[in-house]
């Protein structure tokens, strides 16, 4: 049964929509308001931004760094796939899933104050699964003996939807060599799931596993139907569950070259509707399960019953609780060959539970005439999947259309893709920016916005 569980779930995975947050490449691009949501002090030459709402941005990202579905779809027998996908796993493998959709999005100049507001609907799944804790339940105790323990840092899950309304300022200072940027973020949740403490051990032998727990797991809104019924329709649109978010950038100008850094999503979420809070804190002796030769299977009810018990496990209602909100920190450097020609190089840190991720990013940015820009970029995320990205920036008039993918090399070759965006936007773009002195001055550069600096939940 666990086999059969295990199979079922790798070829989910396939199938998952997904996203690795990778701000590396967005870092360097041109779409202002994704800019300005990473940095809120990127800079652009331009006084006034509508983003189309529903189209001023759209985004579907994947990252799964389990196993590409050449691994699972080929022909090999069915657990030859399994096991070759075990044995070549690292210790924990992220399974990421993110999706955001900007409802309104608004900028403008005021002499050199920029300020911005706007609405975004966003959801994600963020997995974290343990090599040894999948090789446990496939192959069971015939390899591993011994002490046996799991963290929130390898096994971890978080699940999230909910809305976030933005409000942010930048500042021009030193002739405008040195931008400073903050935004405050008014949360929204709709639906949360967290493991908020794991702490699992296990002694292994040949004849019996002794397991001790001591798990907290909470969530809010996994009844929407009554929760919309105790607290009415409104609560799709402003929930009860509610919390702060603040972000933080700097942009500095020295000739050619541009440093640039932000800290995203400082901030924690109270979740008060539709709550439940498990927990498990207990231990087992498991010597195996007994198998009823006259009904010819298993009383799966009494075995549930008896682990419930052993391990202690309770649930209660309407308890509120917090999440701390994923904190991204991110830090660019760009120069500028000529009007024509970019390069950047980024690094991004993502926090999340106990564990910090990496990303790093290299691109190049061409503008070939005064609408047109091309991206070419390459990732490492987490440290071991590398990406080669494109991205197209035109200007048809005063409307920017953007367009972005995040694994040229995963389109062409499907099979291979162990992780993909793709990016969407069209924005509005009214009135040049008088305060532009530090800007290239070629013509051509003009008429598709772009921040002169290097370029991710």
């Amino acid at each position: 049964m666990i086999r059969k569980l295990l199979l079922i779930f790798l070829g989910l995975t396939l199938v998952l929509p997904a996203f690795p947050q990778n701000y590396t490449m967005l870092y360097q691009f041109s779409e202002i308001n994704q800019n300005l949501m990473i940095n809120p002090a990127a800079s652009h030459p331009y006084k006034t931004v509508l983003g189309i709402p529903i189209i001023g941005h759209a985004s579907v990202d994947y990252q799964n760094t389990m196993f590409a579905p050449k691994d699972y779809f080929n022909d090999n027998s069915l657990n030859y796939r399994v096991e070759n996908i075990l044995n070549n796993m690292r210790s924990s493998e992220n399974i990421l899933i993110n999706q955001n959709l900007d409802l309104l999005f608004v900028a403008f100049a005021i002499k050199k104050t920029y300020i911005s507001f706007g609405a975004r609907q966003v959801s994600s799944v963020n997995l974290a699964l343990p090599r040894d804790l999948l090789k446990l339940a496939y192959y069971g105790n015939s390899e591993t003996y011994g002490d046996f323990s799991l963290s929130r840092k390898d096994m971890n899950i978080e699940i999230f939807a909910g809305q976030i309304y933005h409000l942010g300022f930048q500042q021009s200072f030193l002739n405008d060599s040195l931008i400073i940027g903050a935004r405050v973020k008014r949360i929204f949740g709709l639906a949360h799931a967290q493991v908020s403490r794991l702490d699992i051990d296990l002694q292994l032998d040949m004849f019996k596993w002794q397991v001790e727990t001591d798990i907290l797991v909470e969530t809010s809104g996994s009844n929407i139907e009554e929760t919309i019924k105790v607290y009415g329709l409104q609560n799709l649109i402003l929930p009860k569950n509610r919390g702060w978010g603040f972000d933080f950038g700097a942009t500095y100008k020295l000739k050619n070259l541009t440093l640039s850094a932000s800290l995203l999503n400082v901030g924690s979420i109270s979740w008060k509707n539709d709550t439940k809070i498990y927990t498990s804190k207990g231990s087992y002796d498991f010597k195996g399960l007994t198998f009823d030769e006259d009904t010819q299977s298993l009383d799966y009810e009494s075995i549930l019953d008896t682990l419930a018990a052993a391990f202690n496990v309770k649930d209660t209602s309407d308890i509120s609780y917090k999440s701390k909100l994923p904190t991204h920190f991110l830090s660019g450097i760009g120069l500028t060959l000529n009007p024509k020609h970019r390069i950047g190089l980024t690094y991004q840190g993502s926090v999340w539970g106990d564990k910090l991720n990496h990303n790093f990013g290299a691109s190049y940015i061409f503008s070939p005439g005064k609408r047109f820009q091309l991206i070419f970029a390459y990732s490492l995320l987490s440290g071991r999947m590398s990406n080669f990205s494109f991205g197209a920036s035109g200007a048809l008039g005063p409307l920017q259309i953007m367009l972005l993918t995040d694994n040229i090399y995963g389109l062409v070759m499907p099979t291979t893709l162990k992780s993909s965006s793709l990016r969407f936007g069209i924005n509005l773009i009214l009135f040049k920016n008088q305060t532009t002195s530090n800007l290239p001055k070629d013509e051509n550069t003009y008429a598709v916005p772009f921040d002169n600096k290097p370029a991710v939940p």
